[in-house]
């Protein structure tokens, strides 16, 4: 894993053709600041690929983004917090402090929030039952002012693991 104490932690990841992802954080990898100090995953995923995927395998393994104190921000056209069967999560240590951000990497793209939805060329999909289930944070940022067009959502969502949840576009 990548560890911190006081330095940002700022990752891009583009993949080079196929149906590959930006920046995988596959079985038993993490991404770590234990200071005050930001966490950043910028992904472009090619094909089917995601820009940001976190897929650990088996139901033990973890893939984990953490940082306390810091805030933590993803951005790319498709992310995918439920990869595989293992447990992912992305946290800031308190549902009470700290925030993560989700945005788009690609100006003009909508961002839908719902049960089962479906990334796709102009729609970065977060699913509410599968994906946002998997964040711990005081504040959860979806989109951003720069790149977000609109942001539809399509189901009730209950925060339990956040206590704030901000729109943005």
């Amino acid at each position: 894993g990548i560890t911190t104490t006081t330095g940002s932690v700022s990752i891009n990841g583009t993949a080079g053709g196929g149906n590959n992802d930006g920046i995988r954080l596959g079985s038993l990898s993490s991404i770590t600041s234990s200071g005050a100090a930001a966490v950043s995953l910028t992904g472009a995923g090619v094909g089917t690929g995601f820009g940001v995927i976190l897929a650990p395998v088996g139901g033990t393994n973890t893939a984990t983004v953490q940082s306390t104190g810091g805030a933590i921000t993803l951005t790319a056209d498709t992310i995918n917090l439920n990869g595989s069967t293992g447990v992912e999560s992305i946290t800031t240590g308190s549902h009470i402090s700290g925030s993560v951000t989700l945005k788009p990497f690609t100006t003009g793209k909508d961002i839908a929030l719902g049960a089962s939805v479906v990334d796709s060329n102009m729609l970065l999909a977060i699913d509410i039952l599968t994906e946002l289930q998997r964040i711990t944070a005081g504040t959860l940022v979806l989109g951003d002012t720069s790149n977000t067009n609109s942001v539809t959502l399509s189901d009730t969502i209950s925060p339990v693991l956040y206590t704030t949840l901000r729109l943005a576009s």
